[in-house]
């Protein structure tokens, strides 16, 4: 006689486990599973690497066993200079952002926003050293001024609209900046096939999106 155990759906793997452990047992997982985040972030930039744990243990300097104990271990047992050893072996960095507590998503943006200034000034900087680093640079003001712009039109078409009219409550033109853009990937598709004698005329047809003085038109 054979017993048919019923199907069940579950939106995730935790609550397959939940049932089947019990709150107790379950408990005892999440809590290990909490407990391992960053390890696992560590491991998972190991694997996308396609480094095995020897391998990235010769790149630190250390033995395989080490590298099994740090990815076995919890997060407590970390130190900075095992994370760095770690990262630096996966040509990775480390950055540690310490905030004050309770702070909000719009605390996050702010923080982000002011760290891609703080890189762009530095690129401004470098780009009196050199031309191409400085055409590089005013290529990328212009990719991400379209993609920043891209990123906050597709947030503001999420935002509900305004209770008494029915109006959202920001509008941003998107026409204008999309044809930015492809104008832009279209200089970079032909930069990437043309010849060095085809680069003037490129440069001359892509001039579009800026003006006499090389200001950025979206127009």
């Amino acid at each position: 006689m054979t017993t048919k155990m019923a199907k069940n759906e579950y939106p995730n793997v935790l609550n397959c486990f939940k049932e089947a452990l019990g709150d107790e047992s379950f408990g005892e997982l999440e809590k290990r599973i909490n407990s391992r985040r960053l390890v696992k972030t560590l491991i998972n930039m190991r694997v996308s690497k396609g480094l095995t744990q020897s391998q990235l243990a010769n790149q630190a300097g250390v033995s395989q066993p080490q590298i099994s104990r740090l990815e076995n271990g919890e997060d407590c047992s970390l130190q900075i200079s095992d994370i760095e050893m770690y990262a630096k072996a996966a040509s990775s960095e480390v950055t540690i952002l310490i905030s004050e507590g309770g702070s909000t998503l719009a605390d996050q943006i702010k923080y982000h926003a002011f760290s891609i200034r703080k890189a762009f000034l530095r690129l401004a900087e470098l780009s009196h050293t050199d031309e191409l680093i400085a055409k590089g640079v005013a290529d990328l003001h212009i990719q991400a001024f379209v993609h920043l712009n891209q990123f906050l039109m597709e947030t503001a078409e999420k935002l509900p609209k305004q209770p008494s009219n029915g109006e959202p409550y920001i509008k941003i033109a998107a026409g204008n900046v999309g044809n930015l853009n492809r104008k832009l990937q279209r200089k970079a598709d032909k930069s990437r096939n043309a010849s060095p004698a085809m680069s003037c005329e490129n440069d001359k047809e892509d001039s579009e999106c800026l003006n006499a003085d090389g200001v950025l038109c979206l127009d």
